[in-house]
């Protein structure tokens, strides 16, 4: 599977002074020029996807208004969701996938909010900036922040591989040759091998890899073949000339799995104790009784960095006699101890990763199940999970669901 690298949204902002007037507020555009054209000056850029990418969130802009600003200003509302923003008065203009959390080569970036109810005395806008606090001043109250680029992210390109030759090396070596391209390599004698993705320009995680070449002409003197290192230098010595470079990982990096968490019960934990369920999953869990909660992407196998985390359930029927529910622990083994019968493992990080979130998992309950049976609660949260009757058990770190 390929992504495609970031692309530049430019903000532009227009007013100031009493809002009943010229309200201050934003616009925003896609585009690789500066917002300064129909009455709106450039503000600041950032470079986001226009499409998901591993660990980041969907951010949608609504607009409204348009034309005498001291009757209907034209202006922008932003927020974090999988749909188009048309509600509320508010018509889409666009989206874009940004980080919720900190990233590498990412910064942060706060909006606030200001205004609301009668548009030609205070209209409902947005205002952005880059910081690493909330947007909490000037008459502004905070509403969201994400992590974008200041800089593009190259996509990745396709690399082509030819092989040429075979049997006796004197007459005809078997060797390969490289190039971009988006073509399999059938051309000039050589005979496509395969191909791969990687990345033109610097990226996390990745590192680079010189190509050289040599030869030419005919094969039984000096045969044209390539020669590869990992290098932060051009590939021009001991005899060969440089070709080309591409960045790649030294590393598997598996696809993270969806992992859907529901919900039942509540209130009286003698009756039916609120408590929770996990399946590996490209579906929400809202089936047999359970109510979707949440769900996250972690790794179904070891990557590094990442630890284990064995999943236990019990219980199973009437829920005032004993509930079915999970408990979690990090742990190399199965789950199969204190009553618990192993039902899955994940490996997630356990403190902040490239792209990632923190969940918080919360305990309750204990002893005699048709009492207060043991269970664990879940949360997408910075904070341990020591509120609403629950106790903080254990955090780890995972990516947020893109669907």
């Amino acid at each position: 599977m390929s992504y495609a690298g970031t692309v530049r949204f430019s903000v532009g902002e227009a007013g100031g002074g009493d809002p009943s007037v010229n309200a201050h507020r934003t616009m925003i555009e896609q585009s690789n020029n500066d917002f300064n054209h129909s009455g709106w000056k450039h503000r600041l850029s950032f470079h986001a996807y226009t499409v998901p990418f591993p660990g980041t969130v969907r951010y949608s802009i609504g607009e409204a208004g348009g034309g005498d600003p001291s009757v209907n200003a034209h202006r922008i509302m932003i927020e974090q969701s999988n749909n188009d923003f048309n509600h509320s008065g508010w018509k889409h203009r666009l989206f874009f996938y940004a980080y919720p959390s900190p990233f590498p080569g990412a910064v942060r970036f706060s909006v606030g909010e200001a205004g609301g109810g009668d548009p030609s005395v205070n209209p409902h806008r947005i205002m952005i900036e880059q910081s690493n606090n909330d947007f909490n001043h000037s008459g502004w109250k905070h509403r969201l922040y994400f992590y974008a680029h200041t800089n593009p992210v190259p996509n990745p390109l396709r690399y082509s591989v030819g092989e040429a030759g075979g049997g006796d090396p004197s007459v005809n070596a078997h060797r390969i040759m490289i190039e971009q391209s988006n073509n399999d390599f059938n051309h000039s004698g050589w005979k496509h091998r395969l191909f791969f993705y990687a990345y033109p320009s610097p990226f996390p995680g990745a590192v680079r890899f010189s190509v050289g070449e040599a030869g030419g002409g005919d094969p039984s003197v000096n045969p044209h073949r390539i020669m590869i290192e990992q290098s932060n230098d051009d590939f021009n010595h001991s005899g060969w000339k440089h070709r080309l470079y591409f960045y790649a990982h030294t590393n598997p990096v598996p696809n993270p799995l969806r992992y859907s968490v529901g919900e039942a019960g509540g209130g009286d934990p003698s009756v039916n104790a609120h408590r929770i369920m996990i399946e590996k999953s490209d579906n929400n869990f809202d089936h047999s009784g359970w109510k979707h909660r949440l769900s996250f992407h972690a790794y179904s196998t070891s990557v590094p960095g990442t630890v284990r985390y064995s999943v236990g359930e019990a219980g199973g029927g009437d829920p005032s006699v004993n509930p079915h529910r999970i408990m979690i622990e990090q742990s190399d083994n199965d789950f199969n101890h204190s009553g618990w019968k192993h039902r899955l493992a994940f490996y997630a990080y356990p403190s902040t990763a490239l792209g990632t979130v923190r969940f918080s998992v919360g305990e309750a309950g204990g002893g005699d199940p048709s009492l207060n049976a043991h269970r664990t609660m879940i949360e997408q949260s910075d904070s341990d999970f020591n509120h609403s009757g629950w106790k903080h058990r254990l955090s780890f770190f995972a990516f947020p669901s893109i669907n």
